[in-house]
């Protein structure tokens, strides 16, 4: 979404929020007991790192496969996926204008920012905040309720809980639960934004949210972010529009912002401690794109057949299948990073040569095929440093 469009819909909330009551609320001594929640200014930092553009195919991948950023288990990717595309579908409702229902019921955008709410699918006064924060009811939920739901809608029931209690509870709500019972966490201190994969929780001191990666690399943090300390209604009003509630911020941004955003963070993991061979593949998939046509593909092990011409070879690698609720069928993840060694014979190209690639094709991967009968073989070496190789006919 363009700034202007931003600058735009603000006139446009500020013109329909003018219609809330106004009152002498106490910002002070009023505040309720609450670990939890930012400050105008570190509200105001996350309103600027915004990502408008994340969709459901930003995860899913091509074909809706969903490309994988880790060695996680199929039990965590399913749970990864599950998760994130519910996080997807609920920052698309940004797209609509919920309308005002009277004094204290303002129009809004989305799930809103609401301090202390743990269920945005109702409309409710803030749990916590100042008076001037819960005097108004909205669809909404805070960074840690948006992190309960998410797991609550999984079948792990997780007890309400805020940044600071968040990690024993989740601890506690895996260990009761058998479906999940073979999972554990992993803490990470301030890793590298390299180190910081799919599905990862990240957690500041009063802040946190759900790592999502697109599979061209990009990361962002799904939360909600806002403020339950307005000091004046145009302070509150903000956290009813665009820039705040559930929507996903730019992690490289966050994790480089001043102060403790970029020193004070920690990353909570699962690992499935009862599937160690995370790294199995189950299948390849090679692509030959041909130069100047369309796009030929087969299956390795398989016998293929075409026209004479240029190509460039891709190789994909993919691991155990994953049900991917937004279709409801399943689907191979593609694994990136896995080391691909390629060889032709010769007979079919101009000049034989071997290639190496990581999952992806390039200018030295082209070749010519003569209709002359050849082969390519794929080899590529695991994690755990095993090799395997597929041959394929062309004839």
């Amino acid at each position: 979404m363009n700034k202007s469009r931003i600058l735009m819909v603000t006139a446009v909330l500020l013109i329909v929020f003018t219609g809330c009551k106004k009152e002498n609320f106490s910002t002070d001594s009023e505040s309720q007991v609450y670990s939890e929640g930012l400050s105008s200014e570190d509200a105001l930092f996350l309103d600027t790192i915004g990502v408008e553009n994340w969709t459901l195919d930003s995860i899913l991948g091509y074909r809706s496969k969903p490309t994988l950023k880790s060695t996680s288990s199929s039990l965590v990717q399913d749970l990864h996926l599950a998760m994130l595309v519910k996080a997807t579908k609920l920052f698309e409702l940004k797209q609509i204008l919920y309308p005002g229902l009277g004094d204290y019921k303002p129009a809004h955008y989305g799930i809103a920012y609401s301090l202390g709410q743990r269920n945005c699918e109702e409309r409710l006064f803030p749990e916590h905040g100042n008076k001037l924060h819960r005097s108004y009811a909205v669809f909404g939920i805070d960074c840690s309720g948006l992190m309960i739901s998410l797991l609550r809608h999984q079948g792990i029931n997780i007890a309400n809980c805020q940044v600071a209690t968040f990690e024993h509870a989740l601890r506690e709500a895996l260990r009761q639960n058998n479906a999940y019972k073979n999972i554990s966490i992993e803490k990470i201190e301030n890793p590298p934004i390299t180190k910081i994969e799919n599905g990862d929780f990240i957690m500041w001191r009063s802040h946190m949210g759900i790592v999502s990666v697109s599979p061209n690399g990009n990361k962002v943090v799904f939360q909600s972010n806002g403020t339950g300390e307005p000091v004046n209604l145009e302070d509150q009003q903000k956290n009813w529009s665009l820039v705040r509630g559930v929507r996903p911020i730019d992690l490289n941004k966050a994790i480089h912002g001043k102060g403790y955003w970029g020193t004070g963070y920690k990353i909570l993991r699962f690992k499935d401690e009862g599937n160690p061979d995370n790294s199995r593949i189950t299948k390849y998939h090679l692509f030959l794109y041909r130069v100047g046509g369309g796009i030929d593909s087969f299956w390795m092990d398989g016998k293929y057949s075409g026209r004479t011409g240029e190509y460039f070879l891709e190789a994909t690698i993919q691991g155990e299948n994953v049900y991917n609720p937004n279709t409801g069928g399943y689907s191979w993840p593609m694994i990136e990073g896995i080391p691909i060694h390629f060889s032709v014979s010769s007979g079919s190209l101009d000049v034989p040569m071997v290639l190496s690639a990581s999952t992806s094709s390039g200018a030295a991967n082209k070749y010519y095929w003569s209709n002359n009968p050849g082969t390519v073989t794929i080899k590529a070496t695991m994690p755990d440093g095993t090799e395997h190789t597929r041959t394929s006919t062309f004839q």
